[in-house]
């Protein structure tokens, strides 16, 4: 996303891809084409530029980021080491503060090789164990978001070995938030799902997808479905860079 807020867009119209085409079309021109620049501008106000984050944003970077144009922020609540991120409370507090319209929070789970700690009985804990941090944290968010992703590419240091092992968290995890009244969804893309899920596996395909592809292109264009997704919610579309002199990953959605 851009950090200035503007947008540049063109429009062409092909009257020639008219059904009716011919001069009763070209007659129409100035009304078609003004109608097409006013689409156009309805999809541009409409998009929505926002950012993920895993450490602590200070109220002045808040505000720099809601300056610019920025709408939400997902900040981690929960890390792979089975603890509560208390970063979440001071970030809520900012982003809020600033007036971003929204504030949501992802879980990072821990179930993996390098804790052992964590099996498939903490599953429900975690969440319990986050969403009451939360709550006696007077932190307010809109969605929790589930991170399913491991991140060298190879089971066993995030997630078990064993993808029914992982199946079967992931749906305690989903299962305890919808018990507490969480609203859910799920943060992955194709190549991480297959990996820790299995192909097959659509476990999650009830719940908004939030999904990661680094193509610097805020659309969902290069979309293709898995995991019984048909289309995402909101795309990652940038690794940590630069906004507000502060390294952000750069999310959209329309």
């Amino acid at each position: 996303m851009d950090d200035n807020g503007y947008t540049d867009f063109s429009v062409e119209i092909d009257f020639r891809s008219s059904p009716k085409g011919g001069r009763h079309t070209r007659r129409l021109g100035g009304m078609a084409c003004k109608a097409a620049v006013l689409a156009a501008l309805v999809v541009v106000a409409a998009a929505t530029d926002g950012v993920d984050v895993s450490s602590l944003l200070t109220a002045s970077v808040a505000s720099c980021l809601s300056d610019a144009g920025y709408s939400f922020v997902l900040a981690r609540c929960w890390r792979s080491n089975n603890a509560f991120d208390e970063d979440v409370v001071g970030n809520s507090k900012a982003v809020l503060g600033a007036g971003l319209a929204h504030f949501d929070v992802y879980l990072f789970p821990c179930y993996g090789g390098n804790h052992p700690q964590c099996t498939s009985d903490t599953a429900a804990t975690q969440v319990k164990f986050a969403y009451n941090n939360l709550t006696n944290n007077g932190v307010k968010y809109g969605m929790m978001w589930f991170d399913i992703e491991e991140p060298n590419g190879d089971l066993g240091q995030y997630w078990s070995k064993n993808i029914s092992d992982n199946q079967s968290f992931f749906k305690t995890m989903l299962s305890q938030a919808q018990t507490l009244g969480i609203v859910s969804g799920v943060y992955t893309n194709q190549y991480m799902w297959t990996t820790i899920m299995g192909s097959s596996f659509s476990g999650g395909a009830s719940y908004p997808l939030w999904y990661a592809h680094y193509d610097s292109n805020p659309s969902f264009s290069d979309f293709e479905t898995f995991g019984g997704w048909t289309s995402p919610s909101i795309k990652q579309y940038q690794g940590t860079h630069t906004v507000c002199d502060t390294g952000l990953d750069a999310d959209w959605y329309p």
